[in-house]
């Protein structure tokens, strides 16, 4: 049974089994492991991004927004591939050691923005206020 790329980089646990390669001596290919690992894939993208609006009147004439955002809101990783540098003994190969490239942890963005009319024309007042959570 195999282990998920998840658990692996959880656990510091090699993905990649060093046991199943050896060195090829002279009959060496000319291209690094990258190169033969293209097949080599990780988890895809799994964002749950999260939007509660609510717009209401409090008085005549005024109108009042409140909306929170919530992106990445389960906050679930994504690991990049596993170290491919192989050489015998190499104890960091297939070794997930860091998240992909782009990755965001849960970021929260809260908004309000009221409206007031004034004389036939409005004024708009916005606040953004922007949080980011610490690393998973």
């Amino acid at each position: 049974m195999g282990i998920s790329n998840d658990q692996a980089a959880i656990n510091q646990t090699p993905v990649l089994n060093i046991n199943c390669f050896a060195d090829p001596g002279d009959q060496r290919y000319q291209a690094t492991l990258p190169a033969i690992f293209q097949g080599l894939r990780t988890n895809g993208i799994h964002n749950f991004d999260l939007n509660l609006h609510k717009e209401f009147v409090p008085k005549e004439g005024m109108t009042a927004e409140v909306r929170a955002e919530f992106f990445n809101f389960f906050n679930h990783p994504r690991f990049a591939p596993p170290n491919t540098s192989f050489a015998p003994g190499n104890p960091e190969f297939g070794i997930i050691s860091s998240t992909a490239i782009g990755y965001f942890p849960r970021r929260l963005q809260f908004w309000l923005q009221v409206s007031v009319l004034i004389r036939s024309s409005f004024v708009i007042l916005s606040a953004v206020q922007c949080f980011a959570n610490a690393k998973h």
